[in-house]
């Protein structure tokens, strides 16, 4: 099981192939404890006789899109590992994405709009960027910024060049928001105001039951010269777990 593809518990007593697949997770080896964990209590809690499979990609996909109860259960898992992995190229995983530096309205006419494109933020320099759901919203606001304003010197110990927020707002909110937070000067903001560049890395998720729309997951990164060097995605965007500044500042 060492390539790509899905590793999926499927209930070996119901009786449509396309429907029996209880569980499924783009296959990685840290992954497999999960995955165990998830089998057992199916087995125990749920009365149904199991088994695990491994399907290449290709085949993964084919079932997922016959099956109304994968859609459902893991939608989002499946494209949140889809293209963003440690190694990946930021800027080749998003051609032709542009972000949106944080800044009032009046700068923004007099900027004639403009937007920045990722080689200037990622070549050549060592960032790290964490993306979240939404300006002015709880746990962004409560936690996910001040985790990172309050070690903005540390970032900088070593060697980090910048330390970047990202989220699908317009950069005339983010810009408020980091001036409510007084995290503009540790902090640069950045609106991704299509969604293009997290649709892009596979980081868009859906929160329409929040009044949100599509926004952004909540996760965090080390990028070096525009290479992922570390990455770290909640399993839910009101979690924060794994992609707080103590968090990062240890991967570098």
């Amino acid at each position: 099981m060492n390539g790509v593809g899905l590793i999926c518990i499927k209930a070996t007593n119901l009786s449509s192939p396309t429907a029996s697949y209880l569980f499924c997770s783009y296959y990685r080896p840290y992954l497999l404890p999960q995955l165990l964990r998830c089998w057992w209590l199916t087995r125990f809690f749920c009365g149904v006789v199991c088994c695990v499979d491994y399907l290449p990609l290709k085949m993964a996909y084919a079932v997922l899109k016959r099956s109304s109860m994968m859609k459902s259960m893991i939608g989002e898992s499946w494209r949140r590992f889809a293209s963003v992995a440690v190694g990946s190229d930021l800027v080749a995983a998003a051609p032709n994405v542009s972000l949106q530096k944080a800044r009032s309205w009046d700068e923004g006419v007099s900027s004639q709009f403009s937007t920045t494109p990722l080689s200037d933020i990622f070549k050549g320099k060592k960032v790290v960027i964490f993306g979240l759901p939404g300006a002015f919203t709880g746990v962004c606001t409560a936690q996910h910024v001040p985790s990172y304003k309050k070690n903005i010197d540390k970032f900088k110990a070593k060697g980090i060049d910048s330390v970047i927020c990202v989220s699908v707002n317009d950069p005339y909110t983010m810009n408020g928001w980091a001036e409510k937070l007084e995290a503009k000067e540790a902090i640069e903001f950045y609106g991704d105001f299509d969604g293009k560049f997290h649709k892009s890395l596979d980081l868009e998720l859906d929160l329409s039951a929040a009044l949100l729309g599509h926004r952004s997951t909540r996760w965090s990164a080390f990028v070096e010269d525009g290479k992922i060097k570390a990455l770290n995605v909640e399993n839910v965007p009101s979690e924060f777990k794994v992609s707080g500044g103590e968090v990062i500042l240890d991967q570098i």
